[in-house]
């Protein structure tokens, strides 16, 4: 059970910024600017995206590799109390959704028009960025050294 509430928290905290994100894009898109259309460009949006998620990897590589190499004393209470599985969990679900990501960005490329492509982008890309400063926060808050 502990395993399984380790691993939920650390999907509640992944879900949690898209049910922000999610509602106030299509607030903006539809109230505020319903003039604005990504649709008219797709194939620059999804290069735009693929490069950006494609980015993002690489910058989440080495913040991973930067809290692998933090040894302080926050760091060894975290292993202690077991919480390093909430943590690779939430890297874990972060690549996951850049992968997802690019991909969405290559079928903007493409002649896939059936799907709202522009709009789903732009969501996981907002909630990405978001997620990567929930991560900085987190390294952060591991490296100092109280």
């Amino acid at each position: 059970m502990d395993k399984f509430l380790k691993i939920t928290s650390a999907i509640l905290l992944f879900v949690a910024p898209y049910a922000v994100t999610t509602p106030l894009y299509f607030l903006f898109k539809n109230y505020l600017t319903p003039e604005l259309s990504f649709a008219l460009h797709r194939e620059a949006l999804g290069a735009a995206i693929s490069s950006y998620s494609g980015t993002l990897v690489a910058v989440l590589i080495a913040a991973l590799t930067f809290l692998l190499g933090v040894r302080n004393n926050n760091f060894s209470k975290m292993q202690r109390y077991g919480y390093m599985l909430s943590i690779v969990t939430f890297y874990a679900l972060t690549f996951v959704e850049l992968g997802a990501l690019f991909f969405v960005g290559i079928l903007l490329i493409s002649n896939l028009n059936q799907l709202p492509l522009p709009s789903i982008s732009m969501v996981i890309a907002i909630t990405s960025f978001l997620h990567l400063c929930l991560l900085t926060i987190q390294l952060i808050n591991l490296s100092n050294k109280k």
